[in-house]
């Protein structure tokens, strides 16, 4: 059997790189706004600071930027005791709201992103971080939609406007493991970096769960836009949408009506459908040590899997993913598996 190396995961604060730390939890989803960390230090041997930047790194790889939000210190008979937690950079969009409201009426993406990160660029130690937007397949030159015409209202979170923009045009938002910020798509093509071999005659996985629940997928979707005519009937749009002839073995039919400045019918009609499927399908793994053949774990990357004892096998997304270790423990990965290039 061949021995695999110790991960080592280590915390950067200030100058001051403090390795091989044993207990933690770091966890990173695709569809959760904010990253999070937990980290026991061991002994005072350094000062952290409430508000300070932490980079971790696992196996010498930058896994998460983050701000410091919790100290906790502590003593027993085993010695004392100093964790930190916090969350990723995306916490100051969740925690800055917009302060004059606005029209979306003939923005773009990036005008409208520019203008709800002018104040946030300038954040002390964090700002820089936010210069860094990566804008997917051109999603920066999008077109002004003409039917995202919104009254953005002072008193809603950054991340919330950003988050439905890019919603109104197919795409998400969220952070990367160096701090900066992506408008894009999860991953739907492509080569596998991970694979999962699972039977009775032997794996490396922990533990392994696999779910399917139907009852609240549909497959034929109709999206009525209304007017504000008194007559009913009266309607501008109507999108629809037909699921693959897999998702279920009988038609079920989803009506929904929706204000005539919302996202177009058929995006809202996909965006519901791809909700329902993320919702339907579970997978997930608990696996020992946090990279397979040199890479760590990675969230939006493509994993392949070949699983007799679930009775699975396919190319799925891994959109969820956690580090962990406790005291007298091994490292261990939780991995949660979608559908690919799905947006929820």
């Amino acid at each position: 059997m061949q021995i695999k190396p110790a991960d080592v995961v280590s915390v950067q604060l200030k100058d001051k790189e403090i390795i091989n730390v044993t207990e933690y939890e770091i966890t990173s989803d695709l569809y959760e706004a904010e990253d999070s960390f937990s980290i026991t230090l061991g002994e005072y041997e350094i000062e952290p600071t409430r508000g300070e930047l932490a980079v971790i790194y696992i196996n010498g790889k930058r896994e998460l930027t983050g701000v410091v939000e919790n100290i906790a210190r502590g003593f027993s008979s085993a010695g004392l005791m100093l964790s930190i937690s916090g969350r990723s950079i995306m916490s100051f969009l969740t925690t800055n709201h917009v302060k004059k409201g606005f029209s979306t009426n003939k923005l773009t993406l990036k005008q409208i992103a520019d203008k709800l990160l002018v104040d946030i660029r300038k954040i002390e130690g964090f700002g820089a971080l936010f210069k860094n937007v990566t804008y997917q397949d051109g999603a920066d030159n999008l077109d002004k939609d003409p039917k995202d015409k919104r009254q953005i209202e002072a008193g809603s979170s950054i991340f919330e406007v950003l988050d439905e923009t890019a919603k109104r045009r197919g795409l998400m938002l969220f952070d990367t493991p160096d701090g900066g910020l992506v408008f894009g798509k999860p991953k739907a093509a492509g080569e596998a970096v991970f694979k999962i071999q699972n039977s009775r005659e032997g794996c490396d996985v922990i533990s392994g769960e696999y779910s399917e629940d139907v009852s609240g997928l549909y497959n034929d979707f109709l999206i009525i836009t209304q007017t504000d005519s008194d007559k009913p009937e009266k309607v501008n749009a109507r999108g629809t949408f037909e699921a693959p002839s897999e998702t279920l073995p009988f038609k079920r039919q989803y009506v929904l009506s929706i204000d005539e400045d919302e996202k177009t019918p058929k995006e809202k009609a996909r965006a519901i459908f791809e909700a329902q499927q993320s919702e339907a399908f579970k997978l997930s793994y608990s696996i020992p040590s946090h990279a397979q053949n040199g890479t760590n774990y990675r969230i939006n990357e493509l994993i392949d899997v070949e699983d007799s004892i679930l009775n699975t096998a396919g190319t799925f997304l891994i959109y969820g993913r956690t580090f962990s270790r406790s005291v007298g423990g091994g490292a261990v990965t939780s991995l949660n598996l979608g559908l690919k290039g799905v947006r929820v």
